[in-house]
């Protein structure tokens, strides 16, 4: 899987959460891939590392407030 099919994929496993912990989220992982392209590792080692996207996802959500989720999920805003 290339870079660009996994921050897709990504992006669409958290839809549903609050777009700018989203937005943070694929910036963070675009970064750590980024960095171990440039530390030589290519595109597909550096995927695997990072683990089971289910996980990812896993953790991503449960280090958001539940408070921000539920209104994220009724189309509440933040205030």
């Amino acid at each position: 899987m290339t870079r660009l099919k996994f921050l897709e994929l990504l992006r669409k496993r958290l839809n549903g959460i609050p777009k700018d912990d989203i937005d943070k989220t694929i910036e963070y992982y675009k970064e750590i891939l980024s960095d171990k392209v440039d530390d030589g590792m290519s595109e597909e080692e550096a995927i695997r590392s990072l683990g089971d996207i289910d996980s990812i996802v896993d953790l991503t959500i449960s280090e958001i407030p539940l408070n921000k989720l539920i209104k994220a999920r009724l189309g509440l805003n933040e205030k």
